[in-house]
């Protein structure tokens, strides 16, 4: 047999990981090889129960716009509570619908009892959406592509919406970068996907763009089709070029894709409700910056027009639109605050696992400042202070960890600390015998056990393991003081005839 590691962690991954091989072979058997749901519950309905009724259908239908998404893949979920957090059922009640050229879709499923649903689209080698800045696009090869023509979503595109159940038959939710900002804020609120996290949600991205509060319950527009419109309503064009401008956002410097603008503004949106109204980092999104590519695609939508519709209502909608979203930024500009500078960054610790540490930075700044944790480039919920302190810490926590610092009008990015965790047990791992030293076959049925002898000092192995189950290979050792222990190994067959000693290994803690 081979005694394979001495593992001084319980994660795979750590790189104290010690690997050694060695040769154990019995006298009169030898060394090799190696070896060692709850479903939901359903009742017959007797005889004397009464006939179930057909179970209700329930139509949802919407729009799913970034640009109309043709070939998007439509999921539905419903919302169930789990310790309090109430997060999406385990599996869809609808998948598999795609949406139309128009970015429509339509999905019929039997609802459970719910008090919300949310429909995630996501995107496959099919899957397209069309330009709908002025401009044109630049596809995923880096080709430009004009307004109005098809371009593929990236991989890995998806966009949430969350609506609460009405309990009609017939309902609707349309998907957009403002109701997947919404539904991120609702999930990681921290109770979760309630009714009432969902509502708040919905009202917190209206808000915070100047939108009336039901907004997100508005058809959006196709801001490529408005040539056949000689006017339309004000909150839907609003909210449609609102919209539009995240793809634009993705087109200028620090952005690879639109997948990477959703993301960071998720992760400010959903931990503060709101954006900053202006920053110097080119990978955050501002309210500025929304308001500023709003104006712009405002106004080139009205250029477009033009020729088609000189002087129409609609144009003048568009570039008043595009008028106070202008003026709109510039005044953020003109207002804001002294911006963050960071004093003093985190500094790279290690620590044992089970021990406590404390991550800080300072900052200046006009007004209050704000703070999110991150590891790995993910917020931390609840982490919101000057210090971050892990308790307790696991070998999972080690990683990257950052601070964005911001006030009312810009932020800043810590640099980022390191967190190593050593272990604080040792975990040795062997091979189970499978041949005698004559060469012929050992089963593990043979065998009696195992016997692990270990100290502190490799020439003397005062301390003893009796291992009696014969289909074991590793053994765990907890609560040992700090110090390097080093460890061998010999097998025990059923008739009381031992090997010899493996070679020695060695782990520290």
């Amino acid at each position: 047999m081979q005694l394979h590691s001495v593992q001084p962690s319980f994660s795979a991954f750590l790189n104290s990981l010690v690997i050694l091989s060695l040769t154990l072979l019995l006298a009169a058997c030898g060394g090799g090889g190696g070896g060692g749901s709850d479903g939901p519950s359903s009742s017959n309905r007797t005889s004397g129960s009464p006939p179930t009724s057909p179970a209700r259908t329930i139509t949802l239908e919407g729009v799913a716009m970034k640009g109309a998404i043709a070939n998007g893949l439509i999921t539905v979920y419903g919302t169930e509570e789990h310790a309090s957090y109430h997060q999406l059922t385990a599996d869809p009640l609808a998948q598999g619908v795609r949406t139309n050229e128009d970015g429509s879709f339509q999905v019929e499923f039997t609802p459970k009892d719910s008090e919300a649903w949310v429909v995630q689209l996501t995107a496959d080698e099919h899957t397209t959406m069309t330009c709908d800045l002025p401009d044109g696009c630049q596809d995923g090869q880096g080709s430009k592509v004009g307004f109005g023509s098809r371009i593929k979503v990236p991989d890995h595109f998806e966009m949430y919406a969350a609506i609460i159940n009405n309990a009609t038959l017939n309902q609707t939710a349309h998907i957009t970068p403002l109701t997947h900002l919404a539904y991120q804020w609702s999930a990681q609120r921290v109770d979760g996907l309630t009714a009432a996290n969902i509502a708040t949600g919905r009202e917190l991205i209206a808000n915070s763009l100047g939108l009336t509060s039901t907004i997100l319950d508005l058809k959006p527009l196709d801001v490529t089709r408005l040539s056949g419109h000689e006017t339309v309503d004000v909150d839907a064009l609003d909210y449609s070029i609102l919209s539009a401008s995240f793809l634009d956002l993705a087109q200028g410097q620090g952005w690879k894709d639109i997948n990477q603008v959703l993301e960071a503004a998720s992760q400010r949106f959903a931990t503060w409700g709101q954006f900053p109204e202006t920053s110097p980092l080119h990978t955050e999104v501002s309210l500025q910056t929304i308001l500023q590519s709003t104006s712009g695609l405002a106004l080139g939508i009205a250029n477009r027009l033009q020729p088609l519709h000189p002087d129409s209502a609609l144009q003048s909608q568009l570039k008043g639109l595009a008028y106070a979203s202008s003026q709109l930024a510039k005044e953020l500009e003109s207002v804001a605050q002294a911006p963050v500078v960071i004093q003093y960054h985190p500094g790279s610790q290690t620590v044992v696992e089970q021990e406590s540490v404390t991550f800080n930075v300072n900052a200046d700044g006009g007004g209050p400042l704000r703070y999110q944790w991150r590891k790995n480039g993910k917020a931390i919920p609840g982490a919101t202070s000057s210090t971050l302190t892990l308790s307790s810490v696991r070998v999972e926590d080690a990683g990257s960890y950052d601070c964005v610092i911001s006030n009312k009008t810009s932020s800043a990015l810590s640099k980022a600390a390191t967190l190593t965790v050593k272990p604080a047990h040792i975990t040795l791992v062997w091979e189970i015998p499978q041949q005698r030293v004559d060469g012929t076959p050992l089963h593990p049925s043979e065998l009696n056990g195992y016997r692990i002898l270990y100290g502190t000092r490799a020439d003397q192995l005062t301390q003893t393991l009796q291992i009696k189950d014969p289909y074991a290979a590793e053994q765990r050792f907890e609560n040992l003081p700090k110090n390097t222990y080093y460890f061998s190994i010999l097998a025990i067959d059923d008739q009381g005839n031992e090997s010899a000693l493996s070679n020695v290994v060695e782990a520290t803690l």
